[in-house]
């Protein structure tokens, strides 16, 4: 098949037309849930057709119009044991595969069957109306905390750690011609100004977090046992976004926000203590949660404030029972933007998002964000702010009346651990993106999808036993993959493909990929055919994360032709220049790529595939 001698150019155009379909920006339905770690979806795709097409011709027929492969890849069962989001698997689905899909968290088991289950049009209507139903009650019983009477809705309240109690002297922007037009600063006197490219030059070198300003503490009001607001922005009875400083006293609207804050605070901080001695849970002591719980962090309820807890827990308890799972997803979604791990990005004027960076991570100056943030225009829901509730029922609103998507195939999405669970089915290809080796515990970051979970349904335990091996370790991490081919060597059925995506994040990591060879051939009847360098990782430029390469390693049970170590490391140098050749000279392709680290990862990559690899291939 041609998923084992794909040409350098291919390669190429292959990492080109995944970042283009992407930019940046995940596509319906990749983007209804958050999942770390998730690769470009047409790069699945590709890998996947490859598997049952022979010319290339075909499979770049498959990347445009899935259902061309449907003749080819009718029977075949593709099995996933890392699912994690589901790329794969939905990808599969699409090309007309049969898939298996397993994964060990019960959030990515969620994730995958609520994406299936809102591909399909009739599911798709009946899961959004359910959800509507959910949001349209919760939304009345707790307007009152987010309404200001004659004045309008709060859209995003700008809060300080008190102490120090400092804000930023940047506070938004306004944008004209991809640029910042206009700057708002907060005065030394408190109040709120928009000023212009050269006046901001007189306050030096200004960054979203510096210069800042100290508060007076006692003049503003709690929203959370340390947190102050000093500004907010408003969605006014006009229909007018506009922001007021709460430290100004010349402004009579600006005094009435002040006051109407500050005599809710004891209200809706015993409604808050109510719902939390109902629902919460400690926060366990992991690898990305250390910094909460130095902080003094132990539940999960102190992630949020008041207003955001009350709202978030409302939207699960009026959401019928049918849905009340997806509503527990999305909950445990918008937890990154509605809750004190949130900052407010002035450049771009909204939310970034908690957890960007892979880790629990509690800014000094969070954005209080209203999750129920929108607007109505002909019976149909447009969020406001970023990352709200109402984002991701439009979100959800685009698909359910958007084209259908289609698949042919069955699925089953299965909870189990793959380095113990024995699938006893006939597969014809094994294709996965197994949990990274690095710093990162992708797992850890799905704790805030299990806390809401939790809430609608049996407290999931502890689902983490990939934890058993430290993934940062490089001798651990093998000790990891070494117990899945183990027990990939006691299936009833050798698949005729293995399809192996790993990413090495730093030269630490880079002797893992020359071992894992070593432990699929020891292990296994399967046999290395080749391996490719593709763009595989969507752009972070402000977390750990960045466009980056990644390996994709071809195994093959029946393998006639040997295939040598000079010839492997002769195509992952030539899919690496070829690739880096077309997507440099393409100006309007993403170019969060650092060419010269990847070329010296790519370096010692070679050379130990050269030095440690077992036997002449």
């Amino acid at each position: 098949m041609l998923i084992e001698n794909l040409p350098p150019s291919i390669v190429a155009e292959i990492s080109y037309r995944s970042i283009l379909a992407e930019k940046g920006r995940r596509s319906n339905p990749y983007n209804v849930f958050k999942w770390w770690g998730r690769r470009f979806f047409l790069l699945s795709r590709a890998l996947l057709a490859s598997l049952s097409t022979r010319r290339v011709s075909e499979m770049m027929a498959c990347l445009k119009d899935p259902y061309r492969c449907w003749g080819s890849t009718r029977g075949k069962r593709i099995l996933d044991p890392f699912m994690g989001g589901g790329t794969i698997v939905f990808e599969a689905l699409r090309l007309g595969y049969n898939i298996v899909g397993i994964d060990i968290d019960r959030a990515a088991e969620l994730i995958v069957k609520s994406t299936l289950k809102l591909a399909r049009k009739t599911s798709c209507l009946d899961i959004y109306s359910c959800l509507l139903k959910g949001y349209v009650e919760a939304y009345r019983e707790t307007r009152y905390l987010w309404r200001i009477p004659g004045i309008g809705e709060i859209i995003h309240v700008f809060l300080s750690r008190c102490p120090p109690c400092r804000a930023p002297l940047w506070v938004s922007s306004k944008r004209r011609n991809n640029g910042i037009d206009k700057y708002l600063v907060l005065r030394e006197n408190g109040r709120l100004e928009w000023i212009d490219k050269e006046e901001i030059k007189k306050y030096g070198e200004i960054k979203p977090r510096e210069p800042k300003i100290n508060l007076p503490a006692d003049k503003l009001p709690k929203v959370h046992d340390n947190y102050r607001a000093y500004a907010v922005e408003i969605l006014t009875t006009s229909g007018e976004r506009k922001f007021y400083s709460l430290l100004d006293d010349s402004d009579k609207t600006s005094e009435i926000i002040r006051r109407h804050l500050a005599m809710q605070e004891e209200s809706i901080k015993n409604k808050y203590v109510e719902l939390a001695s109902k629902y919460d849970q400690k926060i366990p002591l992991l690898k990305e949660t250390k910094r909460l719980i130095n902080k003094g962090i132990y539940e999960y309820s102190k992630l949020f404030t008041w207003r955001q807890y009350i709202s978030l827990i409302k939207f699960i308890e009026k959401t019928p029972p049918n849905c009340r799972d997806i509503a527990g997803l999305i909950v445990g979604d918008t937890a990154r933007t509605c809750s004190l791990l949130a900052i407010y990005y002035q450049p771009y004027a909204k939310v970034n998002p908690g957890l960007i960076i892979k880790s629990y991570w509690l800014p000094e100056n969070p954005v209080e964000l209203n999750p129920f943030a929108h607007r109505l225009r002909n019976g149909k829901i447009y969020s406001i702010g970023r990352g709200t509730l109402a984002s991701k029922l439009a979100i959800i609103q685009k698909i359910c009346f958007g084209k259908e998507i289609d698949f042919s195939g069955d699925y089953m999405v299965l909870r189990q651990d793959s380095t113990k669970y024995i699938y006893d089915g006939e597969v014809y290809a094994i294709v996965t993106d197994p949990p990274y080796p690095g710093y990162q515990s992708y797992i850890d970051m799905s704790l805030l999808y299990n806390y809401f979970l939790d809430l609608v349904d049996e407290p999931s335990g502890d689902t983490r036993s990939q934890e058993t091996y430290n993934l940062s370790d490089p001798e651990a991490y093998i000790e990891f993959y070494e117990q899945f081919v183990k027990v990939l060597s006691r299936w009833k059925h050798t698949p005729s493909y293995y399809v192996l995506l790993i990413s090495i994040s730093s030269t630490k990591y880079a002797k893992i990929l020359p071992r894992i060879i070593n432990a699929t051939i020891i292990y296994t009847k399967l046999k290395p055919v080749n391996i490719y360098w593709f763009i595989g990782e969507a752009p972070g430029k402000l977390g750990r994360s960045r466009t980056r390469g990644v390996y994709a390693m071809v195994f093959n049970r029946a393998k006639y032709e040997p295939t040598t170590i000079d010839q492997i490391i002769d195509n992952i140098i030539k899919d690496f220049r070829e690739t880096k050749y077309l997507i440099t000279k393409k100006k309007h392709v993403d170019k969060g790529i650092d060419w010269d680290r990847e070329e010296k990862q790519v370096e010692r990559i070679v050379h130990l595939l050269r030095k440690q690899c077992i036997l002449d291939l």
